[in-house]
């Protein structure tokens, strides 16, 4: 009954079905491990492949332009966000990982 519903479902996207039937599966796991069922009838539903969604970096040129604009508005100490964000494009680090960093 669950796999029928599953595939008749109209989904928004195979994201939302996917999260949709590990909540479920969460759920019925959950009723598994109080006794109330045996097994949980949502593992043998399939989920949906995971999207992957597209990378669109910047280029050099749009870098560059990104970060010559806080050298030119910004003065004295408050440049440290500009060398900040220069840091970070070519370092490719996140910012727990420039956080880290010494």
């Amino acid at each position: 009954m669950l796999r029928k519903i599953v595939s008749e479902t109209q989904w928004k996207s195979s994201t939302v079905k996917r999260s949709a039937i590990q909540r479920l599966h969460t759920m019925f796991e959950c009723a598994v491990n109080d006794e109330l069922i045996t097994r949980n009838p949502v593992g043998s539903i399939e989920l949906p492949a995971k999207a992957k969604k597209p990378v669109d970096p910047f280029t050099v040129q749009e870098a560059h332009l990104i970060i010559g604009h806080p050298y030119k508005v910004l003065t004295g100490s408050m440049q440290v966000y500009a060398a900040y964000f220069e840091f970070a494009f070519f370092t490719d680090m996140r910012p727990s990982e420039i956080a880290a960093s010494r």
